[in-house]
């Protein structure tokens, strides 16, 4: 993994190998982006290209059985944010909540180093900050137009100690389709309509204003629900077997047929 250090400006396209690390039993040197700004709207905009240059740099000339294993880790927000200050000191025009349009000109830029190579690829993971948990903020607009996938972390879901909170109806994968079988993406957009419906009903639910067996659907989504959050929740250090976890995922929906089967036949007679 690259890691980003902080020395003093004059340094900061120097590139130091001098990190050993351990993996799979294989010892390999890690280079470190060094760099220290006076001013943190300036460190903010450059460190990240500059990391992207440095992985770019290890995907193609790193030997090959180590070529698809570097990963890119920077502040989306931070990004913009400090390109935002730089653009409004050079008289940029503010646009969308301020941010001025080199912000929107240069993320695509930076994100879009990121990904396959012929030689190796550079495995990007994003993180963006939302003001007021609102996902149509321009930067998480503009960075989700341009990712293969986002995880929505949900502070309503973290207030009701739902850890890890995410959010799986604002989450997706463009890659899901690619990386797995027909059935597993069955199960899991079958989960994803069950927990839809829960939630779509839950204000009803939690004042009583539903009764049940009025809506088939309703009841199986509040039968399940407990399941299902059970599955969704994860400790920290808790490790869960991939097959195990395909499993319990075809085991709640196949739960979910039955009761809607159930229910069927129970209408006919």
């Amino acid at each position: 993994m690259a890691r980003l250090l902080l020395v003093p400006w004059r340094l900061h396209f120097q590139i130091e190998r001098y990190l050993l690390v351990f993996f799979n039993e294989a010892v390999f040197r890690v280079e470190s982006f060094v760099g220290e700004f006076v001013d943190y709207f300036v460190r903010d905009s450059i460190a990240p290209g500059e990391g992207a240059r440095l992985d770019e740099f290890v995907a193609v000339f790193r030997e090959p059985r180590f070529r698809r294993e570097f990963p890119a880790l920077f502040r989306s927000t931070r990004f913009a944010q400090a390109q935002r200050e730089i653009g409004l000191a050079a008289g940029e025009p503010p646009t969308t909540k301020g941010y001025c349009p080199s912000v929107f000109s240069l993320m695509p830029r930076l994100i879009e180093r990121l990904g396959c190579a012929e030689s190796g690829s550079i495995t990007g993971i994003l993180t963006v900050l939302v003001e007021n948990d609102d996902l149509t903020d321009p930067v998480a607009d503009s960075a989700r137009s341009l990712l293969d996938g986002h995880i929505v972390l949900s502070r309503r879901l973290a207030g009701r100690g739902h850890f890890p909170a995410v959010d799986i109806l604002g989450s997706v994968s463009r890659l899901m389709p690619v990386v797995t079988s027909p059935e597993h993406r069955a199960a899991a957009q079958k989960l994803r309509e069950i927990y839809s419906i829960y939630n779509d009903a839950e204000d009803l639910i939690n004042i009583g204003a539903f009764s049940p067996g009025s809506n088939r659907r309703i009841d199986g989504a509040i039968a399940l629900i407990d399941r299902i959050n059970n599955f969704l929740i994860q400790a920290v250090r808790e490790r869960t077997d991939y097959d195990e976890t395909i499993r319990q995922l075809t085991a709640i929906t196949k739960s979910w047929g039955e009761l809607l089967g159930l229910d069927v036949r129970a209408a006919g007679n």
